[in-house]
């Protein structure tokens, strides 16, 4: 076997393989899920409607997203959220981001 296999190996059994959540589709936020992930000091939160993965993102992040997606956020943030159909998460991206209030 060679070393580079070896290292890959180890790890594995003696860790397991972490394997990706399906993007079954279908998952709804809870509202104070959300809200948690504000509180932790996030900008803005994620849900992923594919895997039911909720994260927030900082400023810089949130700064990104808008660039590349053109979204406008509102001033009042307080009961919004991006949705999304799939994050790096469950998927190889962040797909179809949008609005959503909760």
């Amino acid at each position: 076997m060679k070393s580079n296999e070896q290292d890959n190996k180890i790890p594995a059994e003696l860790l397991g393989r972490v394997r990706r959540p399906a993007a079954t589709g279908g998952h709804l936020p809870k509202p104070d899920t959300i809200k948690a992930t504000l509180a932790e000091g996030a900008t803005m939160a994620l849900f992923c409607h594919g895997c039911g993965f909720t994260q927030g993102i900082d400023q810089e992040g949130l700064e990104y997203i808008l660039e590349e997606t053109k979204l406008e956020i509102p001033v009042d943030q307080t009961e919004v959220y991006i949705g999304l159909d799939s994050c790096n998460l469950c998927g190889t991206d962040l797909e179809n981001l949008r609005l959503e209030k909760f």
